[in-house]
């Protein structure tokens, strides 16, 4: 959606979604987190992940976009406070504060931690995707 590359879309309906790379990064376990860095091109070591990462990861996330390229999109989130591995605050809340002055945002918060059975709601999927 941010570069363009998708063609007509007409809604984005994210079930715990992550979409806020900087919160993920440092959300990461020390063992993990070269797993970003070296997808994005950087050292896996961080040794230059400050001075690179807005550059780097410009475009994919979602989080260093102009709010703008949302404008009129309308979103379908669902988030858990108790998710323990995606924070609904850092990716959710965040990213409909952000966006939510140009896309037409609806947030269902569920229950449970990251992959719980509650973030798959049928009931307001369908109903979503249904009014677009």
């Amino acid at each position: 959606i941010i570069q363009g590359q998708i063609p007509r879309v007409l809604g984005w309906v994210g079930a715990y979604p992550v979409i806020n790379l900087r919160a993920m990064q440092d959300a990461m376990p020390s063992d993990k987190k070269p797993l970003i860095r070296w997808a994005y091109g950087m050292a896996g070591d961080g040794s230059d992940e400050a001075a690179r990462w807005a550059t780097t990861t410009a475009g994919y996330d979602p989080m260093l976009a102009d709010p703008a390229v949302f404008t009129g999109l309308p979103m379908l989130l669902l988030a858990s406070p108790d998710d323990t591995v995606v924070s609904m605050a850092s990716h959710a809340l965040a990213f409909v504060g952000r966006v939510s002055a140009y896309a037409l945002t609806t947030l269902v918060q569920t229950t449970g931690n990251h992959g719980d059975a509650s973030h798959y709601r049928p009931e307001d999927m369908l109903g979503f995707l249904g009014g677009l």
